[in-house]
């Protein structure tokens, strides 16, 4: 699964490490020392390339669903499904519940279910009637708001101020070039086969 690209702003991605330095740079006052910044080039290129490092993916070998997952790790297990993918975590789940289709119409469900929809998994229907309810129940995303703001150390009215400010548009240094020549280039050579809009 891969998010749409319109959802990136002038084509810059969140693991671009240039981005995120020039947005850092520009936007706070804290230098950032000890943070360990990776890219697409590091990963799809440098690594399997040119260091040698094989990747095995096990799972791509097993044909399971995503339902038949959710089962085996219940009776096995004892696992509880938590509603989401993501959502096993408080942030995330802020993020992709709350914040991202409120404030910038982000609806993560739109992708993760079109992978579910493609592979015959979830009937198309059904994927829009999930769709057609919110994400979060009202009385979560207040929960959650609360419990991400003490967890910022802001308080909830900092939070919703910045919920609510304009949306920038200032232009940020990005790697958008090089990203687009390497899907370019590794959908050409088969090396990538997901499809990107």
């Amino acid at each position: 699964m891969s998010n749409p690209q319109s959802w990136f702003k002038d084509g810059e991605f969140a693991g671009d490490g240039t981005f995120i330095k020039d947005v850092c740079k520009k936007y706070s006052d804290i230098p950032i020392k000890k943070y360990t910044y990776t890219s697409g080039f590091k990963h799809k290129f440098w690594i399997p390339y040119v260091l040698g490092v094989k990747t095995v993916k096990p799972l791509n070998l097993v044909h399971f669903t995503k339902q038949e997952m959710i089962d085996t790790m219940a009776k096995e297990y004892g696992y509880v499904a938590y509603g989401q993918k993501h959502f096993e975590d408080l942030l995330t789940k802020f993020l992709e519940g709350w914040w991202n289709p409120t404030r910038f119409g982000f609806e993560t469900r739109r992708a993760q279910l079109s992978s579910l929809v493609m592979t015959g998994q979830v009937p198309r229907e059904k994927a829009l009637e999930i769709l057609s309810q919110p994400p979060l129940s009202e009385e979560e995303a207040k929960d959650l708001f609360k419990q991400v703001a003490a967890k910022l150390e802001v308080s909830e009215e900092q939070l919703m101020e910045w919920h609510d400010m304009p949306m920038c548009t200032e232009k940020f240094k990005n790697q958008h070039g090089l990203y687009s020549f390497g899907i370019k280039l590794f959908t050409w050579l088969g090396i990538e086969k997901r499809i990107r809009k």
